[in-house]
């Protein structure tokens, strides 16, 4: 996994992906792999989503849409553009989020222990719409992503 602390500058892309189950997938660019998390809940403004940090991704993930190898479902790009860290600690990082409609920043709070996953929502902000299921019960979470406009 790669260093949080070398984050600087990069792309992002936010991913829909349909397996194991409904869920988006959050990858900022950092050389040689993309950083990347599982939201367990439709990215919205001012909401804490759950996530869990997961094995770094392929760069070439930036840009595709389309049917996962092995097949592990499809994935849909929903928001992309360039982030900029702001703020940067060992249990938190906040981005600036630029050439997106979607949000201004976005902001990462790693929590001391995992936590249960809340219901799930239908969300029509933001140029995301999305009415998840639910994840399932081992699905839990080791930290939130904030999005503020």
């Amino acid at each position: 996994m790669i260093d949080l602390e070398r984050l600087r500058y990069g792309r992002f892309v936010i991913l829909q992906h349909d397996f194991p189950f409904l869920h988006w997938d959050f990858l900022l660019e950092q050389q040689p792999a993309a950083v990347t998390w599982r939201l367990l809940a439709c990215p919205a403004l001012n909401l804490a989503i759950p996530a869990q940090r997961i094995a770094d991704h392929r760069l070439w993930y930036l840009d595709y849409e389309g049917p996962v190898d092995g097949n592990r479902g499809i994935v849909t790009r929903v928001q992309n553009g360039h982030f900029r860290v702001l703020l940067q600690s060992p249990s938190m990082l906040e981005i600036q989020l630029l050439e997106t409609d979607f949000a201004s920043t976005a902001r990462l709070q790693i929590m001391s222990h995992e936590f249960q996953v809340a219901e799930p929502q239908t969300v029509e902000k933001g140029g995301i719409v999305a009415s998840a299921d639910p994840a399932p019960a081992e699905a839990s979470a080791d930290c939130v992503w904030t999005f503020k406009s």
